[in-house]
C-alpha cells in the first residue's frame, strides 16, 4: 500500500486491472461513488489505508475482486490523510 500518495487512490478493478488516479479536491464522495459503482462502504485495512467498495456489490451481483476475494467489484485503496 505504500504506492498510494496522498491525493491519489489506486483502483482495484474486478477484471484485474490497477490504476493509479488523483483524488479531486472536490466532490470527493461522489468520484469514489463512480469508481467502485454505486453507494460507498469503507473498510480500514491499517493506520494509514482504507479500502472503498461498493455496499451493494453482492446484491447487484457484481464478481469478486482478485486482488480482495472478501470483496466484490471495484476496490479503491485511499490514504487516511485523505478523508475529510
Amino acid at each position: 500500500m505504500s504506492e498510494v500518495r496522498e491525493g491519489t487512490m489506486l483502483v482495484l478493478s474486478h477484471k484485474g486491472s490497477r490504476e493509479f488516479l488523483t483524488l479531486p479536491q472536490e466532490r470527493r464522495l461522489e468520484y469514489l461513488q463512480t469508481q467502485v459503482g454505486g453507494y460507498i462502504e469503507m473498510h480500514r485495512l491499517d493506520d494509514e489505508h482504507y479500502c472503498v467498495v461498493n455496499e451493494e456489490g453482492r446484491l447487484k451481483g457484481l464478481p469478486r475482486n482478485p486482488y480482495f476475494p472478501e470483496f466484490v467489484g471495484n476496490v479503491v485503496i485511499i490514504r487516511s490523510d485523505d478523508l475529510d
